[in-house]
């Protein structure tokens, strides 16, 4: 399967199962024969991994709105200059653990800051370095942050985000539909589903987004 390089995202509430759908987006695109290359945000290159650790651990008023998007935009543009583009460029499809649309909806309408600063940051930190397709696994406020909490207790996600409360999270969800709703790059996908069903409507996603046929991962290949 030989398509153009693709940028595509992953996002959404936390615990909404991003990291195990990218897993196996990306398992699925290699499957398909193409090149891939994988990414998060924050956290795609050394200086990121350190501006990580600052904005995700630590409490809930650590930072303000304004610093927080500061540092992301800080960390999205260093991923840009020193993997995004370069992969592009080689011609590898790019797969991102969020972007900036994480700004816009946590900093945004989680935080309150204005939509257009953000856009402003989000125009120098990546230039026009932007998805192609941004998938939004959209599931209900109170399963996420339920599913988060059993992640933080066994010691494997940060809890910062997590600990702004039930309302705060309402907020982000409601800006993830927002954006969808004017932007055609951005599709929800109902991820309060089994990982074989969910796994399979993020891929269907893409092939009506991009127009490409990518076949989805069996059943035993998923459960492995």
């Amino acid at each position: 399967m030989t398509e153009a390089p693709y940028y595509i995202a992953l996002d959404g509430l936390d615990g909404s199962g991003k990291s195990s759908q990218l897993n196996l987006l990306v398992r699925a695109l290699l499957a398909n024969g193409i090149d891939c290359h994988h990414i998060r945000e924050p956290g795609g290159t050394d200086v990121g991994a350190k501006l990580r650790e600052i904005v995700l651990t630590g409490e809930h008023d650590k930072l303000d709105g304004i610093g927080e998007a500061l540092l992301f935009s800080a960390d999205r543009r260093q991923t840009m200059l020193k993997v995004t583009k370069p992969a592009l460029d080689a011609g590898q499809w790019v797969v991102s653990d969020r972007s900036f649309l994480t700004t816009t909806v946590f900093q945004g309408y989680g935080r309150g800051l204005s939509l257009e600063l953000l856009e402003t940051l989000h125009r120098i930190a990546i230039e026009d370095v932007r998805p192609h397709v941004q998938i939004i696994l959209d599931i209900p406020v109170e399963i996420g942050l339920s599913r988060k909490g059993v992640q933080i207790e066994a010691g494997l996600d940060e809890a910062r985000f997590e600990n702004m409360g039930v309302s705060f999270h309402q907020r982000v969800r409601e800006g993830y539909h927002a954006e969808a709703a004017k932007d055609d790059h951005i599709v929800l996908v109902d991820a309060d589903a089994d990982l074989v069903t969910v796994h399979n409507r993020v891929v269907e996603a893409l092939n009506g987004k991009l127009g490409i046929s990518l076949t989805p991962l069996p059943r035993e290949k998923v459960l492995i």
